[in-house]
C-alpha cells in the first residue's frame, strides 16, 4: 500500500517539477515517451508475467522453472 502511494506522489511531483522546468514541447515528449512505455508493459510484459504467475508451482514441481525463466528473460529482451 506505502508503495502505491509513493508511486502517486512522485507522479505527481514529476508532472508538478516537470511541467515547471520543461518547455511544453520537451514535456509532450516526455508524455508521449512514458506512454509508449506503458502501452508496452501493458500489452507484452504484463500478461507474460501474470501467466508465469499461476504457473511457477507447477512448473517448479515439474523441475523446470530455469527453463521457462529464460524464455521470460528472452521475451523481456525483446520487448
Amino acid at each position: 500500500m506505502a508503495g502505491r502511494v509513493l508511486q502517486i506522489v512522485l507522479m505527481f511531483a514529476t508532472l508538478k517539477i516537470g511541467t515547471i522546468l520543461l518547455p511544453p514541447k520537451e514535456m509532450a515528449i516526455v508524455f508521449m515517451i512514458s506512454t509508449g512505455v506503458a502501452l508496452v508493459s501493458a500489452l507484452l510484459i504484463n500478461p507474460v508475467g501474470m501467466f508465469m504467475n499461476r504457473r511457477v508451482h507447477a512448473w517448479h514441481e515439474a523441475g523446470n522453472v530455469g527453463e521457462y525463466y529464460k524464455l521470460f528473460y528472452i521475451c523481456l529482451l525483446l520487448a
